[in-house]
């Protein structure tokens, strides 16, 4: 496996409410001709601290929605590589509304705890491939949690050669 490039697009400081339900909180949808490998990603949770706030939240990865969601925003992958181009697919965060359409299917299911957060990084033979073919790849909390929390999160992905 060859990587041409590996990127990262992180959301600071997003609310995940109690008012919600689904969220995605990526969504990338790679450029023609152009297939990208999800190499992992993190979710740091800020405002619940303390023991008593301690809860499991679930999280899901899916490959294959056509429609993208909203409610959300567009987010811009930096190019780790000082000379590599800009990422011509979509990235979007915290998409309120989900994702739908098309062929979805279930990746993998994985649950965090707030207090510790997650960090999940893939060994390259793990790495999670998506092509256009496959329309997307969305990681999803899969329900709302117990009270609103904010959370950093970042995604690490590579196009290859």
């Amino acid at each position: 496996m060859f990587v041409k490039r590996i990127y990262t697009a992180e959301n600071d400081n997003i609310t995940i409410t109690t008012a919600g339900a689904d969220t995605d909180l990526w969504y990338i949808a790679p450029a023609d001709d152009k297939p990208v490998y999800v190499c992992g990603w993190n979710i740091d949770q800020l405002t619940d601290v303390g023991d008593a706030a301690e809860e499991m939240v679930r999280y899901k990865l899916i490959r294959g929605h056509s429609t993208v969601g909203s409610g959300g925003a567009a987010v811009t992958p930096t190019p780790l590589g000082p000379t590599d181009g800009a990422f011509g697919g979509t990235v979007r965060g915290n998409d309120t509304t989900i994702a739908s359409a098309g062929t979805p299917v279930d990746i993998a299911s994985y649950g965090f705890n707030i207090r510790v957060g997650e960090r999940l990084w893939l060994p390259p033979e793990f790495w999670i491939p998506v092509s256009q073919a496959q329309a997307s790849f969305v990681l999803r909390i899969m329900a709302a949690p117990a009270d609103d929390i904010n959370v950093s999160t970042t995604i690490w992905f590579a196009e290859l050669m």
